[in-house]
């Protein structure tokens, strides 16, 4: 398992989008993968998770940690 130690660890176009943050929102990760912010709110909502990614709820935001992001890209396991 990959571990991103540093912000230049990161692919570039997620790197440009969280811009030294640990944690981005739904539209932020969306972009970064290539789906729609819908697309993943039905995956949460049915499965509780976006291809194991379990968002932070925070006030009624979901924020996704940059790190999973970064091993799902890496994976290959987007655009669905």
């Amino acid at each position: 398992m990959e571990h991103f130690q540093r912000n230049s660890d990161l692919p570039n176009g997620l790197a440009s989008i969280a811009k030294g943050r640990d944690l981005i929102n739904t539209n932020e990760a969306s972009f970064a993968i290539g789906s729609s912010p819908q697309t993943i709110r039905k995956h949460i909502c049915l499965k509780g998770n976006f291809h194991g990614i379990k968002p932070i709820k925070i006030g009624g935001r979901l924020l996704f940690p940059v790190t999973e992001l970064a091993k799902l890209i890496k994976e290959g396991v987007c655009n669905d």
